[in-house]
């Protein structure tokens, strides 16, 4: 395991989650030097993106991929080098490494990708990735600082405390909650829920022994800090470590110290000293994102009011594609309703020529000009002859 200590602390790379469009499975898996043959291909969904039903699996990492292109229409499911062979188009993939996977990317894949004089880190695999799939679409990426010191810096019940008199602040947000207790357990979330930044601090002793059945003696304690970047900002921040001489463990510290604050004090003038020495000497890293608002959203936003049919198919057409942009979360509890509502006539509906427009424009940049000629389809005869059949 590829730990960087500091008085026992040590940063993991604990999930890695990306896309890459029009590329073959076999490509892949030849990028991350596994053979062919060692993939299992099992029916596996995956959460807000409904063309992917399957996945080829080892060693935990998952290569999610096009439904239609594994089974016969009697169900036998093909095998990975029989895909490749009968594939006539290039495939849409999301490749997944969990936790677990990702130790094994660190104790396998980079040891046999480093030298005697050079080891391979994250910062190499993640530089050779944009140099190989630029047009990769990166969808989330968690990072960790893990405490195994005896006593700890501070456990989950420490930070809640402080949540509980009002000291704390993530970015502008004072939201947390919490679920368990100290003996069973705590973990304390910080920020909204539904943000594209996302810490949480838990108890990672009690949730292997809860997980297993068993006592971990791995450590005698063990705290764990985790921050979830999802979508574009998962993408700035990798884009930001590639560039810098930054460590894992000194970019986590260095967002902690300009995102979250604890405070000593009620004037929230003083952070206490465990935060401070936690935090170390690092430089204070902020990931922002500079992204308009599109017109496109604005017309999503009238789902909230059950708006017009064409709008609707709109949204459920980039849903169908993995592709619906990031929106107020009353949206998304709304959609499913409005769809029921419209019911058949929503797949008559017709796109008119401002929306196709948008839609056009919006699927070209986010990689996705396959999709144009499927929009054409779907709007009025008018726009077609303005866009050429």
């Amino acid at each position: 395991m590829m730990k960087a200590k500091s008085k026992k602390l040590f940063a993991l790379v604990d999930w890695f989650q990306f896309r890459i469009t029009n590329v073959r499975i076999d490509e892949i898996s030849d990028f991350l030097g596994i053979p062919d043959e060692v993939w299992t291909l099992k029916k596996a969904g995956l959460a807000g993106y409904q063309d992917f039903k399957f996945a080829f699996e080892f060693s935990s990492i998952k290569l999610y991929t096009n439904a239609y292109t594994a089974y016969d229409k009697d169900g036998t499911c093909h095998t990975f080098n029989e895909i490749n062979q009968n594939q006539e188009n290039e495939f849409d993939v999301m490749v997944q490494f969990s936790g677990q996977a990702c130790r094994f990317v660190e104790d396998v894949l980079f040891r046999v990708a480093g030298t005697e004089t050079s080891s391979f880190s994250w910062k190499d695999f993640f530089n050779a990735l944009l140099f190989t799939y630029p047009k990769i679409d990166i969808r989330r990426l968690d990072l960790n600082i893990n405490d195994v010191n005896e006593p700890q810096f501070f456990t989950p019940n420490t930070l809640l405390k402080y949540c509980e008199t009002g000291r704390f602040k993530y970015g502008k947000s004072v939201k947390y909650s919490n679920i368990g207790t100290p003996k069973t357990g705590q973990t304390v979330y910080f920020g909204d829920w539904d943000s594209d930044r996302q810490i949480k601090c838990y108890d990672k002793k009690a949730e292997k022994e809860a997980k297993s059945g068993v006592i971990d003696d791995s450590y005698d304690s063990w705290t764990r800090l985790e921050i979830k970047f999802m979508r574009e900002l998962s993408s700035k921040v990798i884009k930001d470590f590639i560039k810098s001489d930054w460590s894992i463990l000194g970019l986590i510290q260095g967002y902690l110290k300009k995102s979250l604050h604890f405070y000593s004090d009620r004037e929230q003038t003083k952070e206490p000293q465990f935060w401070t020495r936690y935090l170390g000497a690092s430089e204070p890293k902020k990931f922002v994102l500079h992204k308009k608002k599109t017109t496109l959203i604005d017309k999503f936003s009238w789902l909230t009011y059950r708006g017009s049919l064409p709008i609707l198919k709109a949204y459920d057409f980039l849903g169908k594609n993995g592709l619906i942009p990031l929106i107020p979360s009353e949206i998304w509890a709304i959609s499913n309703n409005g769809l029921d509502l419209a019911g058949k006539d929503v797949q008559t509906a017709q796109f008119t020529k401002d929306l196709s427009a948008e839609l056009i424009a919006y699927v070209i940049s986010e990689g996705r000009s396959d999709l144009v000629n499927e929009i054409k389809m779907m709007t009025s005869d008018k726009m077609l002859n303005q866009y050429g059949k």
